[in-house]
């Protein structure tokens, strides 16, 4: 990353800390051990370390003196044996075994330590969260990047999909894609979920091959540069049946409306309750739900078919930090209990937008909700739909001053595949 930008950044967090002396040290964090080998799982440098320092090796150390706003990187130096076995990089930063006498030099006995601690300064933090929220030019490039490795992940799969492959194999598909093109890893746990698995809302591929004639939910995103990118698309692999038409329209249309009211100064929670209406409003003209559309959402009957928020911050964590505005607390009006962002949106935010339709066997088996919304819900058509499975339509969508920018736009949206 360029350094002009991390100093920029750093910058801006002495500012909001508004400390004139101590020491900041921002752990990149450990290596994990695979129970049982001599393995290590892929190393994810805390995002504190990314943010402020750029992507980190394991046991690396930033520290910044807030006094006199120098700034240094420590890390483990390794071995002549080290590097027979391992990549022979001769590390940028100082040898960590010099951190301790740098703090101590400078710190006054004040140290208030970020990223992977148990102990982290939690003002500080907060305050770091806070500035993460509106991503600057060189968090938006890896973005669109990550977009475009997703985007070629997502056309590889489409091409690939028949009816008999299993879950696992397409996923393998669309990763390979993402790497492929660009992308360094994928961003989250890829779900990849064919027929009534499509009604799991995290859903990890099985073996069980995708049939001819049912839904195909995928929802995967690539990373680059540590900035992640969050797509779902679902299709019916074959023929679509009047069932599905029904739920994918619904989903699609209210997708798009609520893409369209990204716009800054919104309110994010607006989005989800207006989209929430849209949903309903399908379900009633279909004959699933019956009533006002804005009631059903606010006696929490629509939470029963789509039971998560429309969506959430995304940056350098899938679910970024700093989704509820400092003094906002979660509710559960209009079903938003799960609503992972509540905040007003601004220019430079990026947000998905993943409205979701789903026949969960959990909600619907639940005596108490089938007597509490006897009147609402009509059950014997609920029957008909039962094992379609869900769907949902989701993309990386960057908040400017005027028509947002659908960072996932370059894949398509369509019925069947």
């Amino acid at each position: 990353m360029d350094a002009a930008f991390t100093d920029h950044r750093i910058a801006a967090a002495r500012q909001a800390w508004g400390l004139d002396s101590g020491v900041v040290v921002v752990a990149a964090g450990e290596p994990a051990s695979i129970a049982g080998t001599d393995q290590h799982h892929p190393f994810h440098a805390h995002p504190d370390f990314s943010y402020l320092g750029g992507v980190g090796s394991p046991s690396a150390v930033l520290a910044i003196d807030l006094a006199t706003a120098e700034t240094a990187v420590f890390e483990p130096h390794p071995s002549r044996d080290d590097r027979v076995w391992h990549a022979d990089e001769r590390p940028a930063g100082r040898p960590l075994a010099e951190l301790d006498d740098w703090v101590g030099s400078r710190s006054a006995g004040r140290v208030f330590e970020l990223g992977a601690t148990e102990e982290p300064a939690t003002a500080l933090r907060a305050a770091l969260d806070e500035l993460r929220v509106v991503k600057d030019a060189v968090e938006l490039d890896a973005m669109r990047r990550a977009a475009a490795a997703t985007a070629a992940g997502f056309a590889a799969l489409t091409r690939a999909v028949e009816p008999g492959l299993t879950e696992r194999q397409l996923r393998s598909v669309i990763e390979g894609g993402f790497g492929f093109h660009g992308g360094d890893r994928p961003a989250y746990a890829s779900i990849v979920a064919g027929g009534p698995n499509a009604a799991v809302l995290h859903f990890s591929p099985s073996d069980r091959p995708v049939g001819d004639s049912e839904f195909l939910l995928v929802d995967a995103g690539a990373r680059v540069d540590g900035y992640a990118c969050d797509v779902t698309r679902t299709w019916v692999v074959g023929a679509a049946s009047e069932r599905h038409r029904n739920l994918w329209h619904v989903v699609r249309s209210a997708q798009q409306l609520a893409i369209e009211r990204c716009v800054a100064g919104t309110e994010y929670r607006d989005i989800h309750l207006a989209t929430a209406r849209d949903m309903a409003a399908g379900l009633v003209e279909v004959g699933i739900l019956r009533g006002d559309p804005s009631d059903l959402v606010m006696r929490g009957v629509m939470a029963v078919f789509f039971p998560h928020g429309v969506g959430h911050l995304i940056g350098l964590n899938v679910h970024d930090v700093a989704g509820y505005a400092p003094g906002r607390e979660r509710t559960d009006v209009g079903g938003t209990r799960f609503l992972r962002t509540d905040r007003i949106l601004d220019a430079g935010m990026v947000v998905t937008i993943e409205p979701g339709i789903y026949f969960i066997d959990a909600l619907l088996d639940d005596d108490e909700l089938r007597q509490h919304y006897a009147a609402d819900i009509a059950w014997d058509e609920v029957a008909r739909y039962r094992g379609i499975g869900g769907v949902r339509i989701e993309d990386t969508v960057h908040v400017t001053d005027g028509e947002p920018e659908v960072l996932s736009g370059a894949i398509p949206k369509t019925l069947e595949v």
